[in-house]
């Protein structure tokens, strides 16, 4: 009895047209596919504006030079010259 409810219009008691079932899935899977796709390109903006903020690319051999050369300058081992110097050397 129950199972024969599901199956009918509430409305004039006829039999609901199942032919669009598969229909509801694929929108739910577009759908799901839109959010994933939207979160991958906030991800990818985010870290490509962190990039072009002034880091060095990740390929960039001379990167990690560079990084320690900027430590050992704020750590005050090294003088603004003498970072100047070396930091020409690794380009």
């Amino acid at each position: 009895m129950i199972g024969w409810a599901l199956l009918t219009d509430w409305d004039n008691g006829q039999m609901m047209n199942h032919d669009g079932a598969g229909l509801w899935w694929v929108m739910a899977l577009l759908m799901l596919a839109a959010l994933i796709a939207t979160v991958v390109l906030i991800v990818w903006l985010v870290t490509r504006a962190g990039h072009a903020g002034g880091h060095p690319p990740v390929n960039d051999p001379n990167s990690r030079p560079r990084e320690i050369l900027a430590e050992r300058l704020a750590r005050g081992e090294i003088d603004p010259a003498e970072y100047q110097e070396r930091s020409s050397h690794l380009k």
